[in-house]
């Protein structure tokens, strides 16, 4: 899952896979915007074909690597 999700942020935010790390977010990013949330968004309940649509509660917490994959993870398990 780890790589896809950094093959999404990469394809969205524009920055190369290999500068996305464990400690990837969008504090350490300046090209990770508010616009580009949402674009992330989509992007990830497209790729990973949710059952349901990331809550706004969901989007707001994911804003780094380990954030996506955490609700993800939670998501797709269900």
């Amino acid at each position: 899952m780890r790589e896809e999700i950094k093959k999404v942020l990469s394809e969205i935010i524009g920055v190369s896979l290999e500068s996305i790390d464990e400690n990837f977010s969008m504090q350490s990013c300046s090209q990770w915007d508010s616009l580009t949330q949402m674009q992330l968004m989509a992007a990830l309940e497209e790729r990973f074909e949710l059952p349901q649509p990331l809550s706004l509660d969901e989007m707001i917490t994911m804003t780094s690597l380990k954030a996506i994959e955490g609700v993800l993870a939670g998501k797709t398990s269900s």
